[in-house]
């Protein structure tokens, strides 16, 4: 009786992989995007996200995620560019700089699956973000909250967090 219940596991493992591989095989670059965003919901300070890290350059980028969905330049020489994606409803990924990101810039609403790897969420309250970082370098303002030698800054609106700005550490 065991040796059929494994069996039967197996199987159904083998099938539902197999079904993975096939639906996924059909998905435009815009939905493997979408899918990998969703799996990588950690912001990590300084840093960034798991692939898409501060100091790569535009064209891996696209090499991982694909085309932005919108693409601004500057008109002035030697100015910055900014890629928009937006892989979830109420999520925002920005991603600025010359030649290499710079700045990661997420937004986001409480419903985001977003959020740094200590756990600051979208949504919630500065006085939470001071509990989870402690006391910031520089002074808090009350829209504002920086950590420079974390590498990491905190947007807020009536008092609840909607953005986070991961940029190079200060040291």
């Amino acid at each position: 009786m065991q040796l059929i219940r494994i069996l039967l596991i197996l199987v159904i493992a083998a099938v539902t992989t197999s079904l993975n591989a096939q639906s996924t095989a059909n998905l435009t670059m815009r939905e493997k995007m979408q899918m990998f965003l969703q799996q990588d919901a950690f912001i990590e300070p300084g840093v960034g996200f798991r692939q898409i890290r501060l100091g790569i350059t535009f064209s891996e980028v696209l090499d991982i995620w694909g085309a932005p969905e919108k693409e601004e330049k500057s008109v002035l020489p030697g100015s910055k560019r900014s890629w928009f994606y937006k892989p979830e409803g109420v999520s925002l990924i920005i991603l600025s700089g010359k030649d290499t990101v710079d700045t990661i810039t997420v937004r986001g609403t409480p419903a985001s699956i977003f959020q740094t790897l200590e756990g600051a969420r979208f949504g919630i309250s500065p006085d939470r973000v001071l509990r989870i970082y402690g006391e910031p370098s520089k002074e808090p303002k009350e829209d504002l909250i920086r950590y420079p030698e974390l590498g990491v800054e905190f947007a807020f609106a009536n008092q609840r967090l909607g953005q986070i700005d991961i940029i190079e550490k200060d040291i």
